[in-house]
């Protein structure tokens, strides 16, 4: 098979199976055995595509480039035509949408295939870059908002991996994209595009020569912002205590970053700057004017928190980025309350700054969040700080309540239930960043976790199943003034019959956003927080279990997040579990699938580790049943390494030598005492020691006197030898005059042979 028999004849002048043919390329290995000739006259097909005027042609041009290019043969043959082709389609202005994206992300796949390589790059990628990034920069354009952030990506991978060819472009795109951060469309536009945005902007910061000092001066230039956001709101909306105001004073004044000369010149050269904001209480759009601005400052030193640096050394000022969170935290009239000159009596008014005022916080906390992910267990300095954070953002109401000891009332705070209802798909964002603290938090050092009380309770009003069964009930109500009007039927509406028949019909299912997000909130508080109360932890076994239920009867297996809450049910177990839920989970496992989990399989079935045995050579016990040999020599016969035959022979060896030369030496004495007994008996001056006497046993030996017992070998029985000691203490001294006295000792005296020389 080769490109000529079934590539080629398939690219005709209107080809029908684009996809087939592309695919083939890409899955198989046509290209790395092509001949040069082939891949010659398909790199032409290519281009002659790209340079058609029918837009189907010119789109499988830019494919089939992009697919080929990935041959060192074709790109360094053709690579120049590629681009340069490439670039004459996308500065055509008739040409449509999908064919600009395509031509421009084929443009990047051959960039990041050339870079690293020097003659390609100074033969191709240097004389046409700069005039792809031109073109990319004059088309930016608002009106087609996904056009835009194709390119504002394309841009950014070229602003790290080519910093010094963009460096000339980068006030012309920096102007860009502050038009575009300030337009009023920026604001509904989806998040992911707003990120691609503020990265882009925050990484052409980098672009400079001085690098370090360019991102200082951007980050101060968004710092001050946050200043005069915050003096507005703290000096026209709320009113901070006596004693709170001076703290919040310090925390707007601590935002100010020091610069030095150098950085200060730049400063006033930067571009980074917003209309001032001002705020109309008789006009409530305006409030949504202040949340945006302060989304948008908020965004950015996220995007100063994420965006990688690449390599560049910069002061990373933590403790602003905190206080900013701190304040933004601090905007609520519940810890501050409102100005006393502001006359609020709209109850609209007071609400609609609430409902702005609790996204301000909910801000706050995601810029923490970020600050937690990236620097991780770096981040836990301010751990007591972040606490007070989270419950300061928990929605909590004020009562009154009798204390039954004292019958007096006394004020009470509980969770707001309206609120949290209200606001439960902003509050995921603060479950995520108490759940990431919980990950960088080593466990043994939390003491206080009442917050993560809170929030397991504020999660269970989250999950509850919500239905409009309240709402149909309130229409049936009679009329507050006690009459009981008929009211005239619309034509376009029907009875509530069929709903009321059908109670399924009017409960609203959970988001599946808020359902996973929860699901991961309980499994690391399973996972780290031991002491859950009963009912608390009945709410959550209650809530997995019936979402496993639900899932396995709709989709017929669970979700991985499930999973990991059923597994951590059984292996964190909480201090006051009354119920065993492993039976039950194992149900839920087996219903979904996933009878096979290995982790529960060996806490119903406990299996203890395979010992290291060994199969040694049984020792030979009534062979040397006669050697004495030592425990630490029996250990070494036993290591699998050492030959045990040999071993017995050399023990054999050194324990027959030691009995050896044992028995010489005891023979020796013997012999030594043999005579002096002979002499003694001969003058019968035979004399004992009074105070000690010592008997020694041995079994009979025959020995020849001319050889000696080493030069022999000794049988088994001749090496045992059997040794009693027996010590008697007297006080007299006992003389022997009989010699018939001599057969009552035990002391067996042998048969003495007398030569001529002993009788002289």
């Amino acid at each position: 098979m080769s490109i000529s028999s079934i590539i080629l004849p398939g690219l005709t002048d209107r080809p029908t199976s684009v996809a087939r043919i592309l695919s083939t390329l890409k899955t198989t290995s046509l290209l790395i055995n092509s001949s040069t000739v082939e891949l010659t006259l398909l790199s032409k097909k290519a281009i002659n595509y790209v340079q058609s005027r029918d837009e189907y042609l010119r789109w499988t041009g830019c494919h089939l480039i992009k697919i080929i290019s990935v041959n060192p043969i074709v790109i360094s043959n053709h690579g120049a035509d590629f681009i340069t082709s490439l670039m004459k389609l996308i500065n055509i202005g008739t040409v449509s949408q999908l064919v600009y994206q395509t031509a421009t992300n084929t443009i990047l796949s051959l960039c990041l295939i050339i870079k690293g390589k020097q003659s390609l790059t100074r033969e191709v990628l240097t004389p046409n870059l700069p005039g792809f990034i031109n073109t990319l920069v004059k088309k930016l354009d608002l009106k087609d908002p996904q056009l835009l952030t194709n390119s504002v990506s394309i841009l950014t991978i070229l602003i790290r991996n080519h910093s010094t060819i963009f460096r000339p472009h980068a006030t012309a795109y920096e102007s860009k994209l502050m038009g575009v951060m300030k337009s009023k469309e920026f604001r509904s536009w989806e998040p992911v595009a707003r990120k691609q945005i503020i990265e882009s902007f925050v990484a052409l910061s980098l672009v400079n020569k001085a690098a370090s000092l360019q991102w200082s001066v951007v980050l101060k230039s968004v710092m001050e912002e946050f200043q005069s956001v915050f003096k507005m709101i703290f000096q026209t909306l709320l009113q901070p205590n006596e004693d709170a105001e001076s703290d919040i004073i310090n925390l707007i004044e601590l935002l100010k970053l020091s610069l030095h000369d150098a950085e200060s010149n730049m400063h006033n050269k930067s571009q980074f700057s917003l209309a001032p904001l001002s705020i109309d209480l008789n006009d409530l759009k305006t409030t949504g004017d202040l949340f945006d601005r302060i989304a948008l400052l908020t965004d950015l030193i996220i995007g100063f928190i994420t965006t990688p640096l690449n390599d560049t050394i910069v002061n990373y000022p933590i403790g602003k980025f905190v206080n900013i969170g701190e304040l933004l935290i601090n905007v609520s009239a519940q810890i501050h309350g409102f100005q006393k000159d502001l006359l609020i009596g709209d109850i609209n008014l007071k609400h609609n700054l609430n409902f702005t005022f609790s996204k301000i916080q909910l801000q706050g906390i995601k810029l923490l969040n970020q600050l937690v992910k990236v620097l991780g267990k770096q981040s836990l300095g301010y751990f007591e700080k972040f606490t007070v954070f989270t419950e300061l953002v928990i929605p909590m109401k004020t009562i009154s309540v009798i204390n039954p000891t004292t019958n007096k009332t006394v004020a009470k705070k509980i969770l707001d239930v309206e609120q949290i209802k209200f606001h439960k798909f902003d509050m995921l964002v603060l479950l995520e960043f108490v759940g990431n603290l919980l990950k960088a938090l080593d466990t043994g050092n939390l003491h206080d976790f009442s917050f993560i009380l809170k929030l397991v309770d504020m999660t269970s009003l989250m999950v509850e199943e919500a239905s409009y069964k309240d709402v149909i009930e309130k229409t049936k109500k009679p009329a507050a003034d006690g009459s009981n009007k008929r009211t005239k039927k619309s034509k376009n509406s029907v009875e509530l019959s069929d709903f009321i028949a059908d109670a399924s019909t009017l409960k609203i299912k959970t988001d599946v956003k808020l359902t996973t997000q929860v699901l991961q909130f309980y499994s690391t508080v399973l996972k780290n927080i031991p002491s859950l109360s009963v009912t608390q932890l009945t709410k959550v076994q209650h809530f997995v279990i019936l979402s496993a239920m639900r899932k396995i009867y709709t989709a017929g297996n669970i979700t991985n997040d499930i999973r990991q809450v059923l597994e951590n049910f059984v292996v964190y177990q909480n201090t006051n579990e009354k119920y065993n839920l492993l039976p039950i989970i194992m149900n839920i496992m087996r219903q979904s699938g996933d009878d096979n989990n290995q982790l529960l399989s060996l806490l119903l079935n406990p299996r203890f580790p395979i010992s290291n045995k060994r199969e040694i050579e049984h020792y030979d016990k009534e062979q040397d049943e006669d050697l004495e040999i030592d425990e630490c020599k029996i250990e070494e016969a036993k290591k699998p390494q050492i030959d045990l035959e040999e071993l017995k022979r050399e023990l054999r060896e050194e324990v027959t030598n030691e009995v050896t030369e044992k028995l010489t030496r005891e023979f020796e004495e013997r012999e030594s005492k043999r005579r002096k007994l002979s002499e003694r008996l001969q003058t019968a001056e035979i004399e004992t020691n009074p105070n000690v006497w010592t008997q020694q046993k041995f079994q009979k030996v025959e020995i020849s006197k001319d050889v000696l017992p080493n030069d022999k070998e000794i049988s088994s029985s001749e090496q045992r030898m059997v040794t009693e000691t027996v010590v008697e203490v007297t006080t007299e001294t006992k003389k022997t005059e009989d010699h018939d006295d001599e057969n009552n000792s035990d002391f067996e005296i042998p048969d003495i042979e007398m030569d001529s020389s002993d009788e002289e």
